[in-house]
Parts: structure tokens; sequence; C-alpha cells
């Protein structure tokens, strides 16, 4: 699981996530089945999809990182050090980056990517109060600068079949006027020529063909497979129905996709024809449950910027 942002706000960007569960689908011979926490019921209750793993951050102390020099992963062409960059001469900043596992048996790992050398990781990563219920406990997610990065995964594949589950909300990444919650003068340098401020966004939920990680926003469109985001854009390229007619609207808005691998040239505008979305309203006032089944070799939770839920496996016998 994980929802990394395409571009976040100079102001501290950040979502809240209060649940994260999986799902997976035990097969009744039980081969290739992950192992399950002791929490997970017996083998001989019947088939039908039980939880694996749960994190609802009530318990959870904020995991200690090391922050190390970037090595530039080789992700595939489109990776920061990758060929397509180079062709273009082009040359990944230096940049630091912090993975840690967390939760019941390690089995979430957060990787976060920043290119400020002594950053703090708790201002990125840390369990917060409930902005909706004090009493709760939330995870927070948050890009101090545009070009940081947070990305929440399991630590290991998804099985073959899978459910996720998930409550996320209180999203502050912009909001589709004027500088759009940047200071000014961000671009979207060194991998692309273009004004960072036209968009601000982030994934909700992705699932990948590749390990999920912090990378540029070219990569992200060559191996997202199903995806749940935002991209507050001005001036829009969108539109948005109100409940009579569609209108411009780059606002808030709330999308879902599924698509293949790309093969033609990356690029991060708009096609010719015009992106509909249903309205959300405002994304920092909205909590927002989000679950989703299908066949993936991983997943990705991420974000790079904030509020967060629960998450948790679920799996079928």
């Amino acid at each position: 699981m994980a929802a990394e942002a395409i571009s976040s706000d100079g102001n501290n960007a950040q979502i809240l996530v209060v649940r994260i569960m999986l799902l997976a689908l035990l097969l009744a011979c039980g081969k290739g089945a992950p192992t399950a926490p002791s929490t997970a019921p017996a083998p001989d209750a019947g088939p039908g999809w039980v939880v694996l793993y749960r994190e609802d951050f009530e318990s959870l102390a904020a995991p200690r990182a090391t922050w190390q020099a970037d090595t530039f992963p080789d992700d595939g062409p489109y990776s920061d050090n990758g060929a397509y960059f180079h062709a273009k001469g082009i040359v990944p900043p230096k940049a630091f980056r912090a993975t840690v596992p967390f939760g019941t048996s390690g089995w979430l790992t957060a990787e976060s990517y920043t290119r400020s050398d002594g950053a703090a990781f708790a201002e990125r990563f840390a369990v917060v109060a409930d902005p909706a219920s004090p009493k709760n406990h939330v995870l927070r997610i948050a890009s101090p600068a545009h070009t940081d990065a947070t990305v929440i995964r399991p630590s290991q594949p998804l099985p073959a079949r899978y459910r996720i589950s998930l409550r996320i909300g209180f999203a502050d990444f912009g909001d589709g006027v004027a500088l759009n919650g940047y200071k000014g003068g961000e671009t979207a340098e060194p991998w692309l020529p273009d004004d960072a401020t036209t968009q601000n966004g982030f994934y909700w939920l992705a699932i990948l063909d590749s390990m999920p990680r912090p990378h540029n926003n070219v990569w992200i469109h060559h191996h997202r497979k199903v995806v749940l985001d935002s991209d507050n854009n001005v001036p829009p390229w969108m539109e948005i129905w109100d409940g009579a007619a569609f209108h411009p609207d780059g606002r808030h808005p709330l999308m879902s996709t599924a698509a293949r691998r790309l093969t033609a040239r990356p690029s991060t505008r708009a096609a010719p024809s015009t992106p509909r979305a249903s309205p959300t309203g405002s994304c920092s006032a909205t909590r927002t449950r989000t679950s989703t089944s299908a066949a993936c070799s991983t997943t990705t939770c991420s974000s790079r910027c904030g509020d967060s839920a629960q998450p948790s496996i679920v799996a079928e016998r």
C-alpha cells in the first residue's frame, strides 16, 4: 500500500492515516499462504476472508530512523538515475533516504526521501491524536518540502489474491487555486522543466508492478496499475460534476484509475481529452474510506504528505 505524491506543498503538506488492514486470500490447501499472526482465526475456521495484519496506531511507537545517502535504486529506465534521464543528460540531485519497518512483525515499511541534510524523520512520520476523535491516534505523513516523499508499503509482496482496507483523511495538499499550496517558484526539475505549482497531489492508494518507494513522477506513471489519487490543478485541466453538469475545476478531485504499463513517451501533461471526476468537497475536512481487490505482486500506500488511517490485510481461506 502506498500513497505517493505527485508534488507537494512547500508548507508541510500532510495527510492522516487512521487504519490499515490487509486481507489475503488463503486457499483451502494452504499452499503459498503468508504466515498469519497469532490473532488470526484457527485453520479449521472454514472458508472465507480473514484479517492477516491490522494497524490502528493506538500503541505504535514512532520507529527510529537513520538517514542514508541516496544510492539511487536501479528500478528501471525511469528511476532517478535511469537510462531515460541519462539520455537527457539529467543527473539526480544529492538526496537522503530512511527506511524503517513497523507494525506487528514489521509487516509495514515506511520509506522517506528528502534533499535536506539533517532532516527530522519525525516531521515526516508521526503518530498523533485523531483530529476527528482525539481519543484515537492516527499516522500523520508530511512533506515539509515539495521534493520530499514518504511511502508506506507492505514489507512483503502481496499474495496472488488479497484485499486492502484503510481509512485516510484530512489531506492538505493544495487547493487548486492561485499558488495551490506552494510558496511560489517551485519546479519539477531536474526531471522536468515544468512549473510544480500547477499540480499538487498525492496517492491515497496505489497498486504498483514494482517496489513502492519515493521516485520522480515519470517513474510512478510507468508503474502504477490501480490508483486512487487527488491532484489539485490550476489552471484546471479536468472537469468535475456538480450534480447537474461538468465544469472545469481542479479543486480537490478524487480520481480512480486502472492502467497498463505505458509504452509511449512519458509526460505529466494532460491528455487531449478532458478527464472528469466526481466532487469530494474539501479533502482537508473529509475522511475517506478506501478498499481494493486485485491480483498484483506489490502494493503501495505511501504519501508525500500526510494525515492517514489504519491498515490491515485480510485473507480468504
